[in-house]
Parts: C-alpha cells; structure tokens; sequence
C-alpha cells in the first residue's frame, strides 16, 4: 500500500507530536493524535467497535479512574504511538485529579 503525502504529513506531525508529549497531558494528546490524522469521534469509534461518547469524555478529561487497558491498547494501536505511553499518560492524569 503506498501512502500518499496526507498520509506521510500526519506521520511527520504525530511524530513531533510524540517528541512533544510532555507538554500535553492525556485528553489533549488523544485528542491531537486524532485530529492530526484527520479522523473524526464518531469515524475512530466506529471503527474501534466503541461508542463515540467514550472517547469524547476522555478528550474532555471528565474521567476519574484509569481508563481500561483494552480501550488503551486499541487506542494506541489505531493511531500509532506506543501503548506503554499511553497507560503511562493516563495514569498520570488519573493521580493528579
């Protein structure tokens, strides 16, 4: 499959967006890794078989517990950025709440 120059942009600028993850905090990182692909809510829901709401309350930060490490892998998977930074960032976001 040959990726076109959208696509080879987004992983330039996931990648910085990854070299940058200390400046972001859970919701604001999932939500950026999102919109620099270009995907909507609903559209990542649907093709992660989980209701759109779940992932408008994480980017909204309007969670208290730790997320479930199935949502997480599945999240870092579909857009690409390890699954250890992910857990990590929401557990951090967790203990400061």
């Amino acid at each position: 499959m040959t990726m076109t120059l959208r696509d080879e942009i987004g992983d330039l600028k996931i990648r910085e967006i990854i070299k940058a993850e200390k400046e972001f905090e859970f919701p604001e990182f999932i939500r950026c890794l999102r919109k620099t692909r270009g995907i909507s809510r609903k559209t990542m829901a649907s093709e992660l078989g989980i209701d759109h709401m779940k992932i408008y309350y994480k980017e909204a930060g309007k969670f208290s517990r730790m997320p479930e490490t199935e949502f997480l892998v599945a999240i870092s998977q579909y857009l690409g950025v390890s699954k250890g930074l992910l857990i990590s960032k929401a557990r951090s976001f967790v203990e400061k709440k």
